[in-house]
């Protein structure tokens, strides 16, 4: 019989923590009556999940550090923070309007950013915004010009502007479609990901996304990729993570035929050595 010799440890790896925030529908009312009870969102709530969120991924950040030399975070804010007056019935139902639901979540993200600051002990933090498609000043979307129509893309400069004295924080908030960052030898792409055109079918969102990906990487390559739009948690394929959401089941979901999931965000670990590694979700309950 062999014996197996304990691994004695040689250091720690360089990692960089990506905290995904984004689908938050911060103002939008969800009715449990609507949909067999199975959840029910308001103000109130958002608000404890957000706070849980953003407590609950630094739990993790604490976690890896008993394996990870973490110095720097990237704070990926992803969209869809409102839901707007995209459609009729949402003037109807959301509890705030465009302008005040901005507001609402310009507060809660500077909450979240300045909780970072005070109890990440990171010595930089980048923060890659995209706009959503729900955060839009009219009703019909717009393509070269949808940064000059979103509330949310404002709104980030607004942030921008606030932490502007704050050495350690850079922003990242493209007018286009795609951020790009790197960390150490790795590209990663974000986007919102209502670009991605998913119709149903077999193999669910994972054909489509395959074949755009293979498409933006004609244009600028990337070894990894991080979108939202679904709400749907999942490592869709093995180079892209598709972020949850905070807001979780309503009456589109429903209406569709979509799963019922727990509000949750993505966490995940980029290792110097071995690149997307650790892969968690961030429970907001």
């Amino acid at each position: 019989i062999i014996n197996i010799d304990p691994v004695v440890s040689q250091g720690k790896h360089e990692a960089i923590p990506i905290i995904s925030l984004s689908d938050w529908h911060f103002e939008e009312r969800v009715d449990p009556s609507t949909i067999n009870g199975l959840n029910e969102y308001n103000l109130d709530i958002a608000t404890y999940r957000w706070n849980r969120c953003i407590q609950n991924s630094q739990k993790l950040v604490h976690k890896e550090r008993s394996s990870s030399d973490i110095e720097q975070l990237v704070l990926w804010l992803g969209g869809d923070f409102i839901t707007g007056y995209i459609h009729e019935e949402l003037e109807e139902s959301n509890y705030l309007s465009p302008t005040e639901a901005t507001i609402f979540a310009k507060k809660s993200i500077i909450t979240a950013i300045k909780f970072y600051i005070e109890h990440g002990k990171y010595k930089k933090i980048n923060i890659v915004c995209n706009f959503g498609n729900h955060g839009r000043t009219m009703k019909k979307p717009r393509v070269s010009t949808a940064y000059k129509n979103s509330y949310e893309w404002m709104m980030y400069h607004d942030i921008a502007d606030y932490f502007s004295s704050e050495k350690r924080i850079e922003f990242l908030i493209p007018n286009g479609l795609f951020a790009y960052i790197r960390t150490f030898d790795y590209v990663s792409r974000f986007f919102h990901g209502d670009s991605i055109q998913y119709g149903g079918g077999i193999g669910g969102l994972t054909i489509p996304l395959i074949k755009a990906i293979q498409r933006y990487n004609q244009q600028n390559p990337a070894d990894y990729n991080f979108m939202g739009h679904f709400h749907q948690l999942w490592q869709a394929t093995k180079d892209c993570i598709v972020n949850g959401s905070g807001i979780g089941f309503n009456a589109y979901a429903q209406r569709i035929g979509a799963s019922p999931e727990e509000p949750k965000q993505a966490f995940n670990l980029m290792d110097k050595k071995y690149g997307l590694t650790a892969r968690m979700p961030i429970f907001c309950r």
